[in-house]
């Protein structure tokens, strides 16, 4: 982590930027630039013979073809093509006339007629592997991939060495995202130019684009070792490195690309991001802050900014830069000619809100409608396709119209997550009222019905978000909240409970994997499918007695359903669950579960499996505990789950072993903690001397961690210290190369305990 580095230099020199662009270096293509150059033209110009009037066609063709070279050597390109075009006049597939007229207007940015005359000298010259290439170019211009993939191949079988054509032909591919071809070209033309680092970087992105991002990082290293000082190379490494959590060396790789280009916003962002990766977030947004200072448009730090106010509770400065979502998706608000609500009077007006981003978010965000309607308006709802069903059912709707649907007419429109701005939304102020979203009654009574035989404590899983989003960056975010259905085998050991698959579209394939010792029911290929999208799992949610699920829509669902819904969380989690929180202020009938290191979904697991026994201990195996929560009022709903919500925090034995020492070393060195009061540190230390006795190798463990954690808390100390003053980097990036070296020993202790444990 180099974040002081950082913040000095983009406060010094981002000012270097603006200078440099005044003194550009501009490129003058065919024009004449010195005095010199000029006389030398006109005077070739001059010596340029004038046709002789008594010749043959053969002699005619032959001399304007020579008059037009010459004006064309001496770059004087318009009389060139008058005298290539008298060519044509006479003899009209004349190769070298229909090639040069296409190389000027090429170089004329003219493409389609530079390609009209390259396809004309097809017609006398089919063995130019250079005629092939150049109007490939032009078709790729032209945005005809498909016919500029088919011209470099035929120039490659005219020139099996052509590098340009294979470098090209790659580059094409991948553009069109078929990257498994665009690597096998990329390989080819490398065996012929081993020491291109260009080439190795375009690979690499192709295996990237692939997922295959352990050779992708192999390849970039080749192109790195080749142009140490290449910034680009530097920034698709690190980028990668980031994917792959290796933060350290993505950190130092960002930091060179500083040292060499002080000016590259690029890696101050991302330098932002991998801060808060890594659970920095106070320092992610100094430095977002300084980028914003020099760059007021820089649409994705704004929306970082907000997306860091959110995840630390700061909802007011949040929702603000929220509003930059627009900009840094490339994306703008629909267009209306009727004005944007602003929180103003809506008695008797109809207002428009408008769906945006994913299911899940509509799913979260459809209860400030509720407010809407009770300042008496009528609400449009133009919805995502998907949800027209289950929303038709909310009564504080009045229209739910998909989004290819004619709109009727309308008084004010607002996107749907603009909605907290206006609200003035603090966590306090967060609209719970659960249930906000219903299934339809004759669906729960059917399920209910087929449900019915089953006894057992009733769980609905969800293991998998949408594998299809259109970047690659959403598809990997989706990836890491994902988890393989195999990992909750150890959910089968706990007696008196029958599992239930929510999943639908994506991950169902994941079942037929199962080899017995892991029971989950599907409810068969019309699940979701005659009823319309969510209708039979909203219907069979309301028949359970819990959902476990992966933060996706499901948990979104299920949890505006009223249902007591266990969400797992990876590590970093998503901005609306905040930090080292197990409960939510957006549904107070969920609880959280997180990874306490990134893919450590063993650890959830496990949690999860505890909880799940201190729910269904024998005192409390009447299923009637759970049901019914849906009909709760507001306030009871609420009360009910703080008191639950204290019990879980004090009960410290349903802590992971390893998560409750570390806790309990980090409250035995900060004694000052208002949240644990002595009566709970007496507990904790009461319920590790019980621990002791069972594995007495915990004790230097605990010693170890209690190291640990004494030497990150001095360490944290100092780094608060250098971001308030003006040293310069080294110590900052010191420290934060301790911190991580730390961090990676306690991870390493913690695990430990958990082998001795298990």
């Amino acid at each position: 982590m180099m974040i002081k580095y950082s913040l000095l230099v983009l406060t010094s020199l981002l000012y270097a930027s603006a200078l440099m662009s005044n003194h550009q270096n501009k490129e003058n293509h065919g024009i004449i630039t010195t005095i010199d150059a000029y006389k030398q033209s006109t005077q070739q110009l001059e010596k340029v013979p004038q046709p002789t009037e008594k010749l043959n066609i053969n002699q005619k063709i032959q001399e304007y073809f020579s008059i037009a070279e010459k004006y064309r050597c001496s770059t004087h390109f318009d009389p060139a093509i008058t005298y290539y075009k008298k060519v044509l006049e006479l003899a009209a597939d004349h190769f070298e006339s229909c090639f040069n007229l296409g190389n000027i207007y090429y170089n004329r940015n003219e493409i389609e007629t530079a390609f009209n005359y390259y396809k004309k000298a097809l017609n006398s010259n089919k063995k130019s592997p250079q005629l092939y290439f150049n109007a490939g170019l032009c078709l790729k211009q032209l945005k005809q991939s498909d016919k500029a993939i088919e011209y470099f191949e035929k120039a490659i079988q005219l020139k099996p060495n052509y590098s340009k054509a294979y470098l090209n032909l790659a580059k094409t591919l991948q553009e069109k995202k078929e990257n498994k071809k665009a690597i096998e070209i990329y390989l080819t033309y490398l065996q012929h130019n081993p020491n291109d680092s260009t080439v190795y970087r375009h690979l690499g992105s192709a295996y990237r684009s692939l997922n295959q991002f352990e050779k992708a990082i192999e390849t970039f290293r080749t192109a790195y070792a080749l142009q140490p000082k290449d910034t680009t190379i530097m920034l698709e490494l690190a980028n990668t490195l980031t994917i792959l959590n290796q933060l350290d060396e993505a950190l130092g790789l960002y930091q060179k690309v500083l040292l060499i280009k002080p000016t590259t916003t690029a890696a101050f962002y991302n330098i932002s991001y991998v801060l808060k990766r890594q659970g920095y977030v106070k320092e992610a947004i100094e430095l977002l802050q300084k980028i914003i200072e020099k760059n007021p448009n820089h649409a994705q730090a704004h929306f970082s900014l907000g997306l860091s106010y959110l995840t630390l509770g700061n909802f007011e400065d949040g929702w603000q830069e929220y509003e930059w979502r627009w900009e840094t998706h490339g994306k703008t608000p629909n267009k209306f000619s009727k004005p944007l609500w602003d929180g103003s009077n809506l008695q008797n007006k109809t207002i428009l809100i408008c769906a945006e981003q994913g299911l899940g978010d509509t799913f979260q965000f459809i209860r400030y409608a509720q407010s809407i309607k009770r300042m008496g308006a009528t609400i449009l709802f133009q919805s995502q396709s998907p949800l027209i069903n289950i929303l038709s059912l909310c009564d504080y709707l009045d229209f739910v119209i998909s989004r290819d649907k004619q709109l009727p007419d309308f008084d004010f429109h607002v996107p749907l997550m603009t909605l907290p701005l206006i609200f003035k939304t603090h966590e306090e102020t967060i609209p719970a009222e659960i249930p906000y979203l219903h299934a339809d009654p004759k669906l729960v009574e059917y399920w209910k019905e087929k449900l019915s035989a089953d006894k057992n404590f009733k769980i609905g899983l969800c293991w998998q978000g949408n594998a299809n989003y259109s970047t690659q960056f959403l598809r990997q975010v989706v990836a890491a909240k994902s988890i393989s259905v195999k990992l909750f085998e150890p959910l089968s050991q706990v007696p008196g409970i029958s599992l239930y698959s929510l999943q639908k579209i994506h991950g169902t394939n994941q079942l037929k994997e199962l080899d017995g010792s892991l029971v989950i029911y599907d409810f068969g290929p019309d699940f979701d499918t005659t009823n319309g999208r969510f209708m039979d799992t909203a219907a069979i949610i309301k028949n359970l007695n819990l959902v476990i699920t992966v933060d996706t829509s499901i948990c979104h669902l299920s949890a505006a359903l009223g249902t007591p819904t266990w969400i797992m969380l990876p590590e970093p989690s998503d901005w609306r669950w905040m930090l080292n929180r197990t409960d939510t202020p957006w549904y107070p009938n969920a609880r959280l579960f997180r990874q306490p290191s990134p893919g450590d979904w063993k650890n959830v697991i496990q949690q999860i499996v505890q909880a799940l026994y201190a729910l269904l201990r024998p005192s409390q195996t009447d299923n009637s505990i759970l049901e019914g929560i849906s009909d709760l009022g507001r306030h009871e709903h609420q009360t009910i789950q703080q008191i639950n919500n204290q019990k879980t925090t004090k009960d410290f034995s349903l802590l992971p072993i390893d998560e409750f020492i570390d806790k309990m070393t980090w409250i035995t060195i900060n004694t000052n903690q208002q949240e644990d009061s002595t009566s709970n540190v007496q507990t904790m230390h009461l319920l590790y001397s019980n621990y002791l006795k069972q594995w007495p190798s915990l004790k230097e463990l605990t010693q170890q961690l209690l190291y640990a954690n004494r030497y990150l808390l001095n360490l944290k100390k100092r780094l608060e210290e250098e971001l308030e003053g003006d040293i310069l980097d080294y110590p900052f990036a010191e420290i934060a190369r301790k911190i991580s070296r730390t961090s990676k020993f306690k991870k390493e202790i913690k695990k430990e305990i958990h082998q001795l444990i298990n």
